[in-house]
C-alpha cells in the first residue's frame, strides 16, 4: 500500500514536473517566434525605407538634372538672346515708315463719302503704314527669331560666337603671358585681331540663314580692320573706363578708399553709376561699332527684319569704301532709335531681375530637398 503511494506520488511529481518542462518549452517557443516576427518586422520595414529613399533619391537627382537643364537653357537665352542679339536687331532695323500715299477728297462732303464707302479702299496708292516697329516688343522679336529656325532661331549664330569668344580668350591669354603686358591692352589687341569675326557674327544675326560654308560670312581682314578698328578700339577703352568709374566714383561720394569693400550704400552707388556710363558711354559706343559693321552686310543678304536704308547709303553713293563711317553710324541713328534701344535695356534688366529671382529661389528648394533627403537617411 506504502509502495503503492510512493508511485502513485511519484508519478504526480513526473506529470508536474513534466507539466512545467511543457509550459516552458512552450513559453520559449513563443517568445522565439515572437523575436522571430519581430526580426522580420524590423528587416520589412528597413527594406521598405531603404526602397523610399532610393525612390526619393531618384525623384531628387531626375528633378535637380531637369531644373539644372532649365537653369541652364534661361541663362542661354538671357546672356545671349536677349542682351546680344536683341540689341543689335533694334540697333539696324528701320523706324521709319514706308512710302504712303492716299487719295485726298476734294470737299468735306466727298471726304465723308469716301470714308463711309468701304469700296473707296481700294483708291489708295502705296502699301499700308507699318506699325511699331519689331524691336520696340521683346514679344515680336521672339517671334521673329522663331520664324527663322524655330527654337534654334533664339541662339542663332551661336557657332560664329562661340569661334569669336574662344579665339578672343585664346589671343588675350597669350598675350598676358608676356611680361608687363596690362589685361586690358592684352583684350583690346585681341579684339582688334578677331574683328573679321565679330563682323561675321553680327551679319549672320541680321541675315537669314545661309546654306553656304561657315566661313562665306567672314570678310577679308584688311577691309574689317580698316572699317571697325577704330570703332572696336573705342569700345575696348570704353569698357574698361566703364568697369572702373563706377567704383572710384562710389568711394569719391563716400569719402572712402576705393578698394574692394561694398555695403549697402556703397553697392547702390556702384550700380547708379554703372547704369549712367552704360547709358551714356558704352551703349553709345557699342551702337556705333554694331551699326558700322552692320553697313558691311554684302547686297546679296536678305535681313530678318526692316533694315535700315541708311546704313546701306555707302553702295549707293559708288564711294567704294564699303564700309559707314563712325560719323555718319553716330549722326544717322534716329532719336526714336535711341528712346526704343533704351527702352528695349530697360526691359531686359526688369526681365533678367525677375528670373534670376526665380533660378535662385529653385536652387534653394532643390537644396532644401537634398538636406531633407540626407537626414532622413
Amino acid at each position: 500500500m506504502d509502495s503503492l503511494r510512493i508511485l502513485c506520488s511519484n508519478a504526480a511529481a513526473s506529470g508536474a514536473l513534466n507539466l512545467k518542462g511543457a509550459w516552458e518549452y512552450g513559453g520559449q517557443v513563443v517568445e522565439k517566434l515572437h523575436l522571430k516576427r519581430s526580426a522580420e518586422s524590423l528587416v520589412a520595414r528597413s527594406t521598405e525605407n531603404r526602397t523610399a529613399n532610393w525612390i526619393l533619391g531618384a525623384v531628387v537627382i531626375i528633378q535637380g538634372v531637369i531644373v539644372f537643364a532649365l537653369i541652364v537653357a534661361a541663362l542661354l537665352i538671357l546672356g545671349y538672346t536677349f542682351n546680344s542679339i536683341f540689341p543689335v536687331l533694334a540697333i539696324v532695323e528701320d523706324d521709319a515708315p514706308p512710302a504712303y500715299t492716299a487719295v485726298e477728297s476734294k470737299d468735306d462732303s466727298e471726304k465723308e463719302g469716301f470714308l463711309k464707302d468701304k469700296e473707296a479702299s481700294a483708291v489708295e496708292e502705296g502699301p499700308m503704314p507699318r506699325s511699331k516697329p519689331i524691336t520696340s516688343s521683346i514679344r515680336s522679336m521672339w517671334r521673329l527669331l522663331r520664324s527663322t529656325g524655330n527654337m534654334g532661331g533664339l541662339c542663332r549664330s551661336y557657332s560664329y560666337a562661340v569661334v569669336q569668344g574662344a579665339a578672343l580668350s585664346l589671343i588675350t591669354l597669350v598675350l598676358s603671358a608676356i611680361p608687363f603686358m596690362p589685361d586690358v591692352v592684352a583684350f583690346t589687341i585681341a579684339s582688334l585681331l578677331t574683328v573679321h569675326l565679330d563682323i561675321a557674327w553680327v551679319h549672320d544675326v541680321i541675315s537669314h540663314p545661309s546654306r553656304n560654308s561657315f566661313t562665306y560670312r567672314i570678310p577679308a581682314f584688311k577691309l574689317a580692320f580698316r572699317a571697325t578698328a577704330l570703332p572696336t578700339l573705342v569700345v575696348c577703352v570704353v569698357a574698361s573706363i566703364a568697369e572702373k568709374v563706377p567704383l572710384m566714383m562710389s568711394a569719391v561720394v563716400l569719402g572712402r578708399r576705393p578698394d574692394n569693400n561694398f555695403d549697402a550704400p556703397r553697392s547702390s552707388l556702384v550700380l547708379l553709376f554703372t547704369a549712367i556710363t552704360s547709358i551714356f558711354i558704352v551703349i553709345p559706343a557699342n551702337v556705333i561699332l554694331v551699326r558700322v559693321q552692320a553697313s558691311m552686310l554684302p547686297k546679296e543678304e536678305r535681313p530678318i527684319l526692316p533694315f535700315d536704308s541708311t546704313l546701306m547709303f555707302h553702295s549707293a553713293e559708288g564711294e567704294g569704301k564699303g564700309y559707314m563711317s563712325m560719323r555718319d553710324a553716330w549722326s544717322t541713328f534716329s532719336r526714336a532709335a535711341w528712346v526704343r534701344l533704351v527702352k528695349l535695356y530697360a526691359k531686359i534688366i526688369a526681365i533678367s531681375s525677375v528670373a534670376f529671382f526665380f533660378i535662385g529661389a529653385i536652387i534653394f528648394g532643390e537644396v532644401i530637398a537634398i538636406h531633407v533627403l540626407s537626414a532622413s537617411n
